[in-house]
């Protein structure tokens, strides 16, 4: 069963997202952020090897959209991080002003 996502989900909401990699980070502002559980294992393999990514993060930045598939890191009401392609994606609601 797929773990419920803590932080609050705005579709209107701006949230900021990190980017690491290794030592190097990136920080950046996004809209319309969407995290869907993907169904089971999609590998199709049992045992060992890579585990099939978990979540598919949908987000939108300047007007581009951004696809990642990854698997949930941290699960916390402030902020939300998942682990794909060897990076740490984490989302936080951005402060309003």
């Amino acid at each position: 069963m797929k773990e419920k996502i803590k932080m609050p989900i705005s579709f209107h909401g701006n949230f900021i997202v990190s980017i690491t990699e290794g030592d190097d980070e990136k920080r950046g502002r996004c809209q319309k952020l969407f995290i869907k559980a993907l169904p089971g294992d999609r590998s199709g393999q049992s045992g060992g090897g890579d585990v099939a990514p978990r979540y598919r993060i949908t987000y939108f930045d300047f007007g581009c959209r951004y696809l990642v598939d990854g698997e949930l890191v941290e699960n916390e009401e402030g902020h939300v991080s998942f682990q794909a392609a060897g990076k740490v994606y984490t989302f936080s609601p951005a402060p309003v002003r």
